[in-house]
């Protein structure tokens, strides 16, 4: 579902550009570069499948914003927002794209903080752990810029083995996701 999501989005914008007068395999070559892109690939394998989810999100709200399709644009960056935080980095250009900025970007923060709301009401304790684990930063993959300076351990269960990068606690310890 997130795949057929962003391939969708990317379809859609490869329409648009037809009707603006771009070759049809502009389009198909945004499709497969979306689909099938390091970033794409490497949060599949890490198990965040809903990155590509929010991304697709994203684009469709701004380009709803773009289109002066304002309430879709509220609702899609609402629900990226809420689905993953790191989805912020979207107000600007949205708001940016749409003719009623200050409405689109207000309400679309607005929504997603309702979407958010009744996770750390419902259960505090809960909501607190899951955020802490999400926050944790201990593995670095290659496209990490701690790569070079984390050491190699090899880990596993059950006579696995798994070879992690990981940095000295000294360093760990005071870092922060963005």
């Amino acid at each position: 579902v997130c795949l057929v999501a962003l391939g969708l989005i990317g379809v859609i914008v490869g329409v648009i550009a037809m009707r603006r007068g771009s070759p049809w395999w502009h389009g198909a070559v945004l499709v497969a570069v979306l689909l099938f892109a390091g970033p794409v690939h490497h949060g599949l394998l890490g198990g965040h499948p809903e990155d590509e989810l929010v991304t697709a999100l994203v684009l469709g709200a701004t380009l709803a914003a773009a289109f002066d399709r304002n309430l879709l644009a509220i609702v899609l960056l609402g629900l990226a927002i809420g689905s993953k935080p790191w989805a912020v980095i979207a107000i600007g250009p949205v708001a940016i794209a749409s003719s009623d900025w200050l409405r689109v970007a207000v309400l679309g923060v607005l929504l997603a903080i309702l979407i958010v709301l009744p996770m750390p009401l419902a259960n505090t304790s809960a909501f607190r752990a899951a955020a802490t684990g999400a926050n944790k930063i201990d593995e670095h993959h290659l496209y990490s810029v701690w790569w070079p300076i984390a050491r190699t351990e090899t880990t596993g269960p059950s006579g696995r083995t798994i070879v992690v990068r990981r940095l000295p606690h000294w360093i760990d310890h005071g870092m922060r996701p963005l």
